[in-house]
């Protein structure tokens, strides 16, 4: 009887998920568990991406003015000696 109700159904189905004919699907697990990210997630992470690239090149233009303005001292101070 079970085999007349399951013949439209392929044989994996048979195999697989309908051999325990008393199980219920009772949740979902969310994307978190399976690895995916959601869109905020996403673009959460796209921001945060795009500051520290900020912050990096803020303090590369940091580091190199304040070469040049040691240099600049050094340079004053050489021509007040003069």
């Amino acid at each position: 009887m079970v085999l007349t109700l399951l013949k439209g159904i392929p044989k994996l189905a048979k195999k697989g998920f309908l051999k325990n004919k008393d199980t219920t699907i009772k949740s979902v697990r969310p994307f978190k568990d399976l690895g995916g990210k959601t869109v905020e997630k996403v673009k959460s992470d796209a921001a945060k991406a795009k500051l520290d690239s900020v912050k990096f090149n803020l303090d590369q233009t940091f580091k190199g003015s304040d070469k040049a303005l040691n240099k600049l001292k050094k340079t004053i101070k050489t021509l007040k000696r003069n």
